[in-house]
């Protein structure tokens, strides 16, 4: 009886040992499909953003070229700077074009004369550009040279926000393909193809499916039409299907794929990532031999060693009957001598606990000292520069009027003191408003008062207004770009003026000629962007880091060129964080600076 038992229990085993590796099979297998998903996306996804960038580093090309009064106005510097522009990028570009508002060329570069004042306005990429005002991406096409390219082609407006034409660059497909799909294949068997919106295969490792409808070379294959469908709907996903290994001759295999969709401007193209199943899953094949002979080499074992147990149990069973009284006194010893560690320890834990407590304690003491010391400081401060503005606001006023009796008897020196104290009045006037500012912030006493305003509109508007002065007799455009018609955001009014008015006084103190522009704009998440750009010294990049630290400046030393006291940008990063604004900035020595700042879309 006993031994059929033994033999049923080994075919039990064996039975299980057999389902478990079919069952781990299954799961290897389905992770091993996981992770080359993951790898097809990976590589999918860094082609599709790799595309992007190269077509969003022409688009911000594009955007300042289109932005150039020579560009707009199309003077003789224009071809200079169109020329210049090609001979920079002429690995990339086969062509740069100049249209019109009615589609007229009028220049190109390479030069072609006989182009000059051809019509192309019912070329589709023209067409739409007309009819839209907006960015278009054509659809690969093949040139009268034989090439296949792709034109790029850009609005232009004039000073008065009217269409006046556009900018085309001509791209070659083939750099296209050669820099970013040419070798991207994962695998022996690995393969890459680009659709377009339309359902034209751009990009085929077959060179024979490029040109033609993808639907073309389905060949009826269900989750092949499946998938291209999720494709041409700007999908991303994953899928498995049934086609043939190389060609039509071979037999039908099964592949898996990854598709990304490439967002371009107008439209869109889908990569696709393929490899076969049988390539991906082939390290695999000896697994289930290997994990089948262990499961027979551990069940043998297992077998062994119950024999070998069963025999050793009978021997130690009377041994333990004899060491059971030994080890009984023996443990009664050892938990004597480890109650007492124990204890010892237990008291040592509850001296370290009132030790921990009391250091807990006065390090509480000393945060609490800290932020009490911090206070009085900000206090002191605050009501320091309350008492000091008062008789500085008498000396302006009195010297306002002393300068307005005696304007007409005193010389051009005494009109200069007066000048330098309205001006050093002033000055200590602003340095006050802002240590009080960063007070009532440090404080916690400022109110913040929510209200819906049109922040371009009614804010930045009316501080150009202040500042167009100043930038007058500097000789600097202070000019308001609106690219939104929705500028209003949930803010606290007065500290929003305080950001906007220090940023504009920055740029014109470090703006000796040029421009400032504030540019209102809404980014693809719909949220509010104002930029703040200038012309003038600019930040180096060691400085960036420490630009927003409290009395910081870039020029520290007695010969600074420039004055201030270092608060104005400190107040600014407060007082975004106080509207759930982030503020970033970038900037170039000696070309200028760009300060942003985005308000969230949550109203507070």
């Amino acid at each position: 009886m006993k031994n059929i038992l033994s033999i049923i229990a080994i075919i039990i085993l064996l039975l299980a040992g057999i389902y478990i590796t079919n069952v781990l099979y299954s799961e290897v297998e389905e992770k091993t499909l996981s992770n080359h998903y993951e790898q097809l996306k990976i590589y999918a996804t860094q082609s599709s953003l790799t595309i992007e960038d190269f077509f969003n580093h022409f688009k911000h090309s594009l955007e300042f070229l289109s932005n150039k009064q020579e560009i707009t106005n199309f003077d003789d510097n224009s071809q200079t700077i169109l020329k210049n522009y090609f001979e920079s990028h002429h690995d990339e570009l086969k062509a740069i074009t100049r249209i019109s508002a009615q589609g007229r060329i009028i220049y190109t570069y390479p030069e072609r004369e006989d182009l000059i004042g051809q019509d192309i306005s019912t070329q589709p990429h023209n067409f739409e550009i007309m009819q839209t005002h907006k960015p278009v991406i054509s659809d690969v096409f093949t040139t009268v040279q034989g090439y296949r390219a792709i034109v790029y082609a850009y609005p232009i407006f004039d000073k008065n926000n009217a269409y006046s034409g556009s900018i085309s660059l001509v791209i070659p497909f083939d750099y296209i393909a050669n820099k970013f799909l040419k070798d991207l294949q994962i695998g022996q068997t690995g393969k890459t193809f680009v659709v377009s919106k339309a359902g034209f295969e751009l990009y085929c490792s077959n060179s024979d499916h490029i040109g033609k409808s993808i639907y073309q070379n389905t060949h009826g294959f269900d989750e092949l039409n499946n998938m291209i469908d999720h494709m041409l709907s700007g999908e991303e996903g994953r899928a498995i299907y049934n086609y043939y290994e190389k060609d039509e001759d071979d037999d039908v295999v099964k592949k898996i794929a990854y598709y990304k969709p490439v967002i371009l401007e107008n439209t869109f193209w889908s990569i696709a990532l393929v490899t076969e199943e049988n390539e991906v899953l082939e390290s695999n094949r000896g697994f289930v031999v290997k994990l089948i002979l262990l499961i027979l080499l551990v069940t043998f074992l297992i077998i062994l060693f119950t024999y070998f147990i069963a025999r050793e149990k009978r021997k130690s069973k009377d041994a333990l009957v004899r060491k059971e009284l030994k080890y009984k006194n023996d443990l009664e010893k050892i938990v004597e001598i480890r109650t007492n560690e124990l204890k010892e320890l237990n008291e040592s834990l509850k001296n370290d606990i009132v030790k921990r407590k009391k250091i807990e304690q006065e390090l509480k003491n000393a945060v609490e000292k800290v932020e009490k010391s911090e206070k009085i400081k900000s206090a002191f401060l605050a009501q320091m520069s309350h008492e000091i503005r008062t008789p500085i606001n008498t000396i302006l006023s009195f010297s306002s009027l002393i300068k307005e009796e005696l304007s007409q008897h005193v010389s051009e020196e005494l009109q200069y003191g007066f000048t330098g104290i309205e001006s050093a009045g002033k000055r200590l006037i602003r340095t006050i408003d802002l240590i009080l500012n960063m007070s009532d912030l440090q404080l916690g006493t400022h109110e913040y008062i929510p209200k819906e305003v049109d922040i371009c509109n009614d804010i930045i508007a009316n501080l150009l207004n202040e500042y167009k002065v100043i930038a007058k007799n500097k000789n600097i455009k202070l000019e308001l770009i609106n690219r939104t018609q929705n500028s209003k955001v949930t803010i606290d009014t007065y500290s929003v003026n305080q950001i906007f008015a220090n940023l504009i006084d920055n740029a014109l103190k470090y703006t000796d000629e040029g421009c400032i522009q504030i540019v209102c704009e809404r980014n693809s998440e719909n949220e509010l962007v104002i930029s703040v750009l200038d012309t003038g010294v600019g930040i180096s990049q060691e400085y960036l880091p420490r630009i927003f630290d409290e009395f910081s400046q870039e020029d520290m030393g007695y010969t600074r060129k420039f004055e201030g006291n270092g608060l104005g940008l400190a107040l600014v990063k407060r007082y975004c964080e106080l509207n759930n604004a982030k503020i970033t900035v970038e900037s170039t020595k000696g070309k200028g600076s760009k300060f942003c700042i985005k308000f969230k879309n949550n109203k507070n």
